[in-house]
């Protein structure tokens, strides 16, 4: 029952922090770029087999189709859960009250945020799933035949899946399992197929002699996030656990508990380096979605090396320890959710404009090259078109606050929605009507404006304030027609003329 109430309370605290979250970079890829076909399946993703991940994206879009997130987000929490509930059934074999206490850290494991909130993230999630599976397996006295099938779907999440196989491998030679190593080398050698005919190398120039220090930073920075520590603190940390594992081994001897400890600690130590050469050269061991790998098992660590104490200072723990992790962790998630759901509302109030006017610049157009430089128009066109559309409703768009409306008035503009031109004589040159300050224009009308002086407009549809779009510039002495081209579908067009100084007539086109 303890259990199921923290299950139940963390998802209540996901799905909450869940809300107003749309696609995110590279999940656009998945959704525009992919199909159900040889290349779609095994082309790398950042250098990574993506093939699980690729399919389930496929199967979602393919059942649900675009139009709501929230089957994507289920297939992700559901991931991040099974992840967390491999952790309490790897400790609960040693101490329940400890595997509950891991349970809540791990679910809750908000530095973690950018894999438990962001679904595209199930490619790393699985992948260290179906690891912690095969770790579990080869730490048996006998490994059972699914040990292949474990290595083989990590290998088919992402890269992580590498590390895992090599950790498998050495724990399989060590022991003398050869008979197991001959079952795991079909596995091994597709990958190696697979690397040769569409793999990637993605190191780039010096990372080689950046990995020593990108993993001990990884080491001190995946032990600083499970409690919130500063980087100095938790280098001292890291030499308490090397001092612990190094008392599993040599004080317990190599039972069933040791060898979990050790192919975790290689595993972890393996997964840092491979991302050290490829990634060094970005310098971010401190990334929230590596930080979700390490910080896990540095907790599954911790927990191994204290799973034989009494059932009492276990509890004590879990009083005095799991609190002052969760809380911090809780406040990172919400930080992390609070700026993918920013990024989320400017792209899809963006692709709201999309939704509401057909004419487009070009076909390689990018709506929104900064948070979203993955989808051209075109694609998403093709996208909607079979999928669903993904923008507001126009009662939706009305209730967001400004900074986002801005954007939806900015896509219709640059999409020729709006258009302000210079023209000869209207046909009420001769009686030009003295005009209020706030003018509207329905869809298919025009506003001929003549200016005494130079003025600025700023046209708007949703937006609220002026002071977020772009100024069009009435020279003085000229008649201008301000045309809005989008039907009656679409909010009429809305700005603020000077107090005196302009005249002009109205027509419908």
């Amino acid at each position: 029952m303890i259990g199921l109430g923290i299950c139940a309370w963390s998802i209540w605290i996901l799905t909450k922090e869940a809300k107003g979250l749309i696609f995110f970079f590279d999940e656009w890829d998945f959704l525009t770029n992919r199909q159900l076909t040889l290349d779609g399946l095994l082309r790398p993703h950042n250098g990574h087999l993506s093939t699980v991940p690729v399919l389930l994206y496929l199967a979602v879009r393919g059942l649900f189709g675009v139009d709501s997130y929230v089957p994507y987000q289920v297939v992700g929490f559901g991931t991040h859960l099974a992840v967390s509930l491999c952790v309490m059934s790897l400790i609960a074999r040693r101490s329940r009250p400890l595997a509950l206490a891991v349970f809540a850290v791990v679910l809750l494991f908000g530095t973690g945020w950018q894999n438990i909130m962001w679904p595209f993230q199930i490619g790393m999630m699985g992948s260290l799933l179906f690891a912690l599976l095969s770790f579990v397996e080869v730490a048996r006295d006998e490994p059972r035949r699914r040990l292949g099938m474990w290595v083989a779907l990590s290998l088919l999440c992402a890269g992580g899946g590498v590390a895992a196989a090599l950790t498998v491998s050495a724990v399989l030679v060590v022991r003398r399992r050869w008979t197991d190593v001959v079952r795991l080398l079909p596995v091994l050698l597709l990958y190696l197929a697979w690397y040769l005919g569409f793999g990637e190398a993605q190191s780039q120039p010096g990372n080689l002699a950046k990995v020593p220090k990108y993993v001990f930073q990884s080491m001190v920075w995946s032990v600083a996030a499970v409690g919130n520590h500063s980087y100095n603190v938790a280098r001292v940390i890291v030499l308490a656990l090397v001092f612990s594992i190094s008392w599993l081994f040599f004080k317990r001897g190599i039972d069933e508990r040791t060898r979990l400890a050790l192919s975790l600690s290689l595993f972890v130590v393996l997964t840092w380096m491979l991302t050290g050469i490829s990634r060094a050269h970005l310098a971010e061991p401190q990334a929230s979605r590596y930080l979700y790998v390490g910080g896990i098992i540095v907790v599954c660590i911790i927990t191994l090396s204290i799973s034989h104490l009494s059932n009492w200072l276990l509890v004590a723990f879990w009083i005095l320890c799991v609190p002052l992790v969760i809380q911090p962790n809780i406040d990172q998630l919400k930080r992390g959710a609070g700026g993918l759901r920013d990024t989320s509302l400017h792209v899809r109030a963006t692709l709201t404009a999309l939704d509401l006017f057909d004419q487009r610049p070009s076909e390689d157009f990018l709506f929104d090259p900064s948070r979203a430089p993955q989808l051209s128009v075109a694609s998403y066109d093709q996208l909607s078109s079979e999928y669903g559309r993904i923008g507001f409703a126009l009662r939706e768009l009305r209730e967001l606050p400004d900074d986002y409306a801005a954007g939806t008035d900015l896509l219709l503009a640059l999409l020729g929605a709006s258009k302000v031109v210079n023209v000869d004589r209207p046909i009420c040159a001769n009686v030009p009507q003295t005009l209020s300050r706030t003018q509207l224009i329905p869809g298919r009308q025009s506003i001929f404006l003549f200016a005494q002086n130079d003025i600025e407009l700023r046209i708007r549809r949703f937006s609220e304030s002026s002071e977020r779009v772009t100024p069009v510039l009435l020279e003085g002495g000229g008649w201008y027609e301000v045309r809005n081209v989008a039907g009656n579908t679409v909010q009429a067009l809305r700005f603020e003329l000077p107090l005196a100084g302009v005249a002009g007539c109205r027509k419908s086109s």
